[in-house]
């Protein structure tokens, strides 16, 4: 039983490697958004392009033809003085790149790497439906995993490996487990379009608001031996005088 369930753990351990302890992987450099572009071509002294007038009576496809010329001519102008890059570490822990997520942003999308790195994650840990994906619930029980949903209302905490999913937004992560009462994360999505014009993968240490949760898979439950009902549940030891209180969770924790 510990061994299946440590084998997983240490799965991820590996594959999250790269991401420092403080810090995180970024997607690349430089960045290039609507919102950066003039301001980082001006510094290097490259006159942008100004985006053509349009009068109040034009018609709406001809101002977002305007607009898309503009945003290419742009997008050209930023390449050429500063061609991004792509980071090795970003691309293998979300199978996405900084030029890609790029092209998507300057077409007006929001893309991040949230979910394809909680899938894979996943994968890496050994599961075998691909858990990247948003309404989670849904997902687990129309591949007859329902078993494996943790709702976030059921009191319990997300274990080491568990993939979890906001309420409050799109988002998804990974827990790491707890420090005292901090929780420990890793989760892409930690940047994006809006966040400096680029994307990144942090391990972050935060307060535990179950409010903001949808819930989460529980990966012990998907990838250990099954723990014996008889185990579960409260156990009270006496030793001498001294009373101990061990609860043994389905989810392979003792409290």
């Amino acid at each position: 039983m510990a061994g299946q369930t440590l084998d997983y753990k240490a799965r991820l351990e590996e594959f999250i490697k790269p991401i420092p302890e403080k810090g995180s992987v970024s997607a690349g450099s430089p960045t290039y958004t609507r919102k950066k572009i003039n301001d980082t071509l001006k510094a290097a002294g490259v006159v942008p392009p100004k985006l053509p007038a349009m009068p109040k009576g034009m018609a709406k496809d001809e101002r977002t033809r305007l607009a898309t010329e503009h945003d290419k001519a742009l997008v050209a102008l930023q390449k050429q003085h500063f061609p991004a890059t792509n980071n090795d570490d970003f691309k293998t822990l979300t199978g996405l790149t900084h030029t890609g997520l790029l092209a998507n942003w300057i077409g007006g999308g929001q893309q991040t790497s949230c979910n394809s790195f909680a899938g894979n994650c996943g994968v890496q840990m050994g599961a075998k439906i691909f858990l990247g994906t948003f309404n989670l619930e849904a997902h687990l029980a129309k591949n007859g995993l329902s078993r494996l949903w943790i709702p976030a209302t059921s009191g319990r905490r997300p274990a080491y490996g568990d993939i979890f999913e906001h309420s409050d937004r799109l988002h998804q992560g990974v827990s790491l487990g707890f420090r005292g009462d901090k929780w420990l994360t890793a989760e892409g999505g930690a940047g994006g379009p809006t966040h400096d014009g680029v994307d990144k993968v942090a391990r972050k240490e935060k307060d535990f608001d179950p409010s903001i949760l949808k819930g989460w898979v529980s990966m012990a439950r998907y990838l250990g031996a099954q723990v014996p009902d008889w185990l579960q549940g409260w156990w009270v030891i006496y030793c001498g005088d001294t009373l101990y209180n061990y609860h043994f969770s389905e989810d392979f924790e003792v409290s």
